[in-house]
């Protein structure tokens, strides 16, 4: 795993998928993203959405990502699942 890399040093390259930590301490899993308002997205239960925080609150970062598990979902997010029966219920 790499060293957290300050975005006052270096920002992350357009559509470059980050793990980023916040001012308040928050630690998210964007992408850089021009087309989105504020610049990045993250991930929701329908796909990417735009971020809703201040992208000045975006102090690190690095290029490490967490894996996500291989469900269905909306073709930008497939490891979403939708439609799935609640488990440990009959």
């Amino acid at each position: 795993m790499s060293s957290w890399i300050k975005t006052a040093d270096k920002m992350p390259e357009e559509g470059q998928e980050i793990t980023a930590r916040l001012s308040h301490g928050q630690i998210r899993q964007i992408v850089r993203d021009s087309r989105y308002s504020g610049g990045y997205k993250q991930v929701n239960c329908r796909g990417w959405e735009c971020v809703s925080f201040d992208p000045r609150t975006v102090t690190h970062w690095r290029p490490e990502v967490f894996d996500r598990p291989e469900q269905t979902g909306p073709d930008d997010a497939p490891w979403m699942m939708h439609d799935q029966p609640p488990k440990g219920g009959d």
